[in-house]
């Protein structure tokens, strides 16, 4: 829809439902809910990896943001592979800013990161060519400059969060390592999503 073609699909969001424990301004937690009107049917929805990502994992990062800082927004969905670090790596190359356990940092590379406009877009890993959601862009200092990764909400550090709200599709979500486990048959009454709906509140990116 964004350059005027018609294989997209506009859906109403309904309620947005922060993490609880997200405080506005901030960068913690930075992940929430988005309630759809209806379910959509144009993609195929991403299952979600609750694992811990440690370092030096290729991630994948996509959105229609800016390509340059200060830049225009893209017009065509981008992509770029991105190395997770370590969040001790992480907090020593953005000083002053905090990178907690709630985030996932990941890229570094000169010219290759997430930028402004991809805020709540998926950082996804691959095992055995399928996609699974890791975490969501939240932050960062500039984009795409050398030895400075992007910041994501980590969900494996809000799995208690978002868990409940995950539909129960027989979908199975291995993790990194070890078995695959059952999606989540806890739902909440009034409050089911897709597990493609997830997004992140308006950060720095």
């Amino acid at each position: 829809f964004l350059s005027g073609s018609s294989d997209g699909e506009l859906v109403k969001v309904t309620k947005e439902i922060p993490h609880p424990q997200y405080v506005s301004g901030a960068d913690s937690n930075d992940v929430a809910i988005l309630l759809l009107d209806r379910s959509i049917t144009t993609i195929t929805p991403v299952a979600v990896s609750f694992d811990t990502v440690p370092a030096d994992v290729l991630t994948w990062v996509r959105g229609w943001g800016r390509t340059t800082p200060g830049g225009i927004q893209s017009q065509v969905l981008k992509e770029v592979s991105v190395l997770s670090w370590d969040n001790a790596r992480a907090a020593t190359a953005l000083r002053p800013k905090k990178v907690d356990n709630s985030m996932l940092a990941a890229g570094g590379k000169q010219g290759e990161d997430s930028c402004q406009g991809d805020s709540g877009g998926p950082l996804t890993i691959e095992q055995n060519g399928v996609a699974r959601l890791v975490g969501v862009v939240s932050w960062g200092l500039g984009c795409g400059d050398l030895n400075k990764p992007g910041v994501y909400g980590r969900l494996s550090s809000a799995r208690s969060f978002i868990e409940p709200y995950l539909k129960k599709k027989n979908l199975r979500v291995p993790y990194l390592v070890g078995e695959d486990v059952e999606a989540s048959e806890e739902v909440v009454a009034d409050d089911v999503v897709d597990s493609d709906v997830m997004s992140v509140l308006e950060g720095g990116y």
